[in-house]
């Protein structure tokens, strides 16, 4: 399964090194052309934030879309195929708090999810709704 992390700023950037991903940095975008299973979007929060979204779903048709960003309550559920699951950490030390800190996940699609992110040596905690990890 390939993996394309969209965003790779504080937090991108050291999940697509934990994920072994590739990544799509928004500052310089570069066209990636690979197949995507598991598209990751690490992108900030913003008006346009859901559109974005489904704009690179179209592009790369992943399977799943696991939204790692703060987003307000209710907003996974507008994304197809998606979950959400926030990153726990400190800033500038979120690499090492991958490492260590639980990876909630949340939706109907939370154990798929799982299963994606558990090679990866994520521990991995899910529930059936995204408006539970959106809330966190």
């Amino acid at each position: 399964m390939s993996d394309l992390v969209v965003g790779l700023g504080e937090v991108g950037e050291p999940l697509c090194r934990f994920l072994g991903a590739e990544g799509h940095d928004l500052r310089q975008p570069t066209p990636y052309t690979g197949q995507i299973d598991t598209l990751h979007i690490a992108m900030p929060y913003g008006p346009r934030f859901v559109e974005q979204v489904h704009q690179y779903q179209t592009a790369w048709a992943p399977s799943l879309t696991i939204v790692h960003s703060t987003v307000p309550v209710g907003t996974t559920r507008k994304i197809p195929n998606a979950v959400h699951s926030p990153i726990n950490g400190r800033h500038g030390s979120i690499l090492e708090s991958l490492r260590w800190l639980p990876k909630w996940i949340g939706g109907p699609l939370a154990a798929e999810a799982q299963r994606r992110l558990e090679p990866a040596r994520f521990t991995c905690v899910t529930t059936p709704l995204a408006e539970t990890t959106e809330a966190l």
